[in-house]
């Protein structure tokens, strides 16, 4: 039977932290306060989404999208209390951006909540999300910090270990990408070990292989670098979409978006 919780292969990440990898090798991530639980973006399979959640917690949920892309809020509709950034949340539903509407979502029951850079979501007894915007891949991308639990869930923004998408028409130009991605590293360095989660887990590969490759503050930084090579044209290309790569990062971009 195609509809049921199957579809769905979930590990716990620490106390009060799943995450949730879809048959569709999406990856959303749910994390439990005292009095409700916040869920980070939908993923796109075909599964009993809501058996799912009904199987991890009994508490109230709230829906936070990293961004607008449809196999990231394909189940949205099911939450009336949804946090976004307002870039985003104006190109929901955009078909010619890989957005296409959530099924059954309405603006009229489904509230959006415009969340920022620096907002704290509080799920309560300790246990508080803060969001940190990350515009690169899509003008909204958000990553969430859980301060206590040192995890960083990041989205596409800085990809899932093969490779950013920054070819799309509301990418940022790479060089924007690369001050972000600054800043960005700048906030969370005082964190040494904290773990980063994006969108895509099994794209990191399988753990002990040789081509494992999990998201960590060092990716950031090859990002970077590997922004600043493409900046000084010391990656060729046509005007096609490009992958370039540096270490442990990679993009997809295109050559007059540098």
């Amino acid at each position: 039977m195609k509809n049921n919780t199957a579809q769905y292969k979930i590990e716990r990440i620490s106390d009060g932290v799943h995450s949730i990898d879809d048959t569709d090798g999406c990856t959303c991530y749910l994390v439990e306060g005292r009095d409700k639980a916040l869920l980070i973006d939908t993923g796109c399979a075909d599964g009993d989404f809501d058996a799912m959640l009904r199987g991890l917690t009994n508490l109230p949920v709230e829906l936070l999208l990293t961004h607008f892309h449809y196999d990231h809020t394909r189940h949205a509709a099911k939450f009336s209390t949804i946090h976004m950034r307002r870039e985003d949340a104006a190109l929901l539903g955009n078909e010619a951006e890989y957005g296409k509407t959530p099924p059954g979502f309405d603006p009229r029951l489904n509230v959006i909540t415009h969340i920022t850079d620096g907002d704290k979501l509080d799920l309560g007894g300790g246990v508080t999300a803060t969001l940190m915007n990350l515009t690169g891949h899509t003008p909204g991308s958000v990553a969430v910090l859980l301060e206590d639990r040192r995890i960083l869930f990041t989205g596409d923004a800085i990809g899932s270990g093969d490779g950013v998408w920054m070819q799309l028409p509301h990418s940022c130009p790479v060089s924007q990408y690369a001050a972000n991605l600054r800043t960005f590293l700048a906030r969370i360095e005082k964190f040494p070990d904290l773990r980063i989660f994006g969108g895509h887990i099994g794209q990191a590969g399988a753990p002990g292989s040789a081509t494992y490759n999990p998201l960590t503050t060092q990716t950031i930084r090859d990002m970077i670098e590997l922004c600043d090579m493409i900046a000084r044209g010391e990656i060729k290309t046509d005007e096609q979409a490009h992958k370039a790569r540096n270490k442990t990062a990679a993009m997809l971009y295109l050559p007059s978006r540098i």
